[in-house]
């Protein structure tokens, strides 16, 4: 019996083709000619319309699954352990009546809604059925550090949540609030009539003006691009239109509270040069996120800190030109400025000129 020839089969697997190639091989296993190839295209498996995939559907539901799953395993596990160190009763109807105990109010004694015992366990002792409440009311309003890559892309331009995040430690400090608990409990107050939701975030601009959908009316975004990246310890902030005045610091600072410029004129000196770095940034800005969490003191001019700014500044740069980030082109900055300031006339937007 004669041997067979050797062959080498090769495929290209696409999203939406399938590519192969059969090669004759030499005594030596190397190509010498093509016995044949081929394709076979076929659907990319997306809407023609939208361009999502087909599966997005069931991706979504499947998320849905398993972040329900994760909570319901999260609460079962707190549950067991509240109820092994003696925080809350291990049986369900006990539970249930602590729960109801602890959502409303007695006229003839303290509040005993979660959020008020949050704010009592501060200064009283309380029963440990209590703190446990408390605790597991932690649990459900917990909030998380996300390690989705979209959340990270997100979280390198500080918007309107991070702001809000500043916001809400300034209104704690203004209310004297120790504790973020203690400061809800000020916002619920104690007359159960008047209980509603308990918002938790706080808008930058927030007022109490609304819409001609009767709903409460939303801030607007004022142009300022920033980047920022940070590690464990240190935050940089590049902002692309340095030198210049933040659009949005009055407006923004005003809704804190009355004569905020009063106050920061009043201040000790580092809080008056952070405030005054605040609203005209210089191109850099690099903190000490361990010894200097609320970002006041600027080590971006400290040359001991030259090597921690030029290794955060590459990586950034790297990461804006794996992300293909238009800003990185000049004339995209000054052309997408130029087409927001002509949305405005005398300071107020102008609707119909956002088309």
């Amino acid at each position: 019996m004669s041997e067979l020839p050797k062959h080498l089969f090769s495929f290209d697997l696409g999203t939406n083709s399938n590519g192969w190639c059969i090669f004759r091989l030499d005594e030596t296993g190397n190509p010498v000619a093509i016995v044949d190839a081929g394709v076979r295209i076929f659907s990319d498996g997306r809407e023609p319309k939208s361009g999502n995939s087909l599966a997005e559907g069931r991706r979504v539901a499947r998320g849905m699954a398993r972040r329900r799953d994760r909570y319901k395993r999260r609460r079962k596990a707190v549950l067991r352990t509240l109820s092994e160190y003696g925080l809350m009763p291990a049986d369900p109807k006990a539970r249930a009546a602590l729960v109801a105990e602890t959502s409303d109010a007695r006229p003839d004694r303290p509040a005993n809604d979660v959020y008020a015992l949050r704010a009592r366990a501060l200064d009283e002792k309380l029963p440990l059925h209590h703190i446990g409440r408390a605790l597991f009311h932690l649990q459900q309003r917990r909030g998380f550090k996300s390690n989705r890559k979209a959340d990270r892309k997100d979280n390198n331009e500080k918007g309107a949540i991070a702001l809000g995040e500043d916001r809400l430690v300034l209104e704690m400090q203004r209310a004297g609030a120790r504790t973020l608990g203690a400061f809800l409990a000020q916002r619920r107050g104690h007359d159960s009539r008047a209980w509603g939701h308990v918002r938790v975030r706080i808008d930058i601009d927030a007022d109490d003006s609304v819409g001609a959908d009767g709903k409460p009316a939303r801030p607007g975004y004022n142009f300022y691009p920033q980047r920022t990246v940070r590690d464990a310890k240190y935050k940089l902030i590049v902002n692309l239109m340095h030198g210049q005045i933040n659009p949005g610091y009055d407006h923004t600072l005003e809704k804190f509270f009355k004569d905020v410029s009063g106050a920061i004129a009043n201040a000790s000196e580092p809080v008056r040069s952070a405030y005054q770095l605040m609203r005209q940034p210089p191109e850099f800005e690099l903190y000490d996120l361990e010894s200097d969490p609320y970002e006041f003191q600027n080590l971006a001019g400290d040359p001991q800190h030259q090597n921690t700014l030029k290794r955060l500044a590459a990586q950034l740069d790297q990461w804006r030109q794996d992300t293909a980030d238009p800003l990185l082109v000049p004339e995209n900055l000054a052309r997408l400025k130029a087409e927001i300031d002509a949305c405005f006339v005398d300071g107020e937007a102008q609707k119909e000129r956002l088309s």
